[in-house]
């Protein structure tokens, strides 16, 4: 399979919303990812000892914030996804028709 028929494929497969929420995605995750360490790094006072305690606060809370984000990015993709009347639908049989040696019912 070339590269233009693997985007051809990508681009069938895909929805304007699908677009949309991993573009949104990829900011909110980069704005936290960015943010929580920032905010955990100021709070930390002169002494050796709290810093490695704030940064496994920060570590924590980025983690927590990647999971929340990604719990939240899947409900949204699952909700406003089209079930049964997607005009571009792509199947994985389309892919793996011409391979002899896959049976389809």
């Amino acid at each position: 399979m070339g590269m233009d028929a693997y985007s051809n494929i990508l681009l069938n497969s895909a929805n304007f919303s699908d677009i949309i929420i991993a573009l949104l995605k990829s900011i909110v995750l980069g704005f936290f990812i960015i943010l929580i360490p920032i905010r955990f790094g100021l709070q930390a006072s002169h002494e050796l000892t709290t810093i490695p305690i704030v940064v496994s606060r920060g570590m924590v809370n980025v983690f927590t914030a990647i999971l929340t984000i990604e719990v939240l990015s899947l409900i949204i993709t699952l909700h406003y996804r089209p079930v049964n009347n997607r005009t571009n639908s792509f199947c994985c049989k389309d892919v793996l028709r011409p391979l002899n040696f896959v049976k389809f019912d």
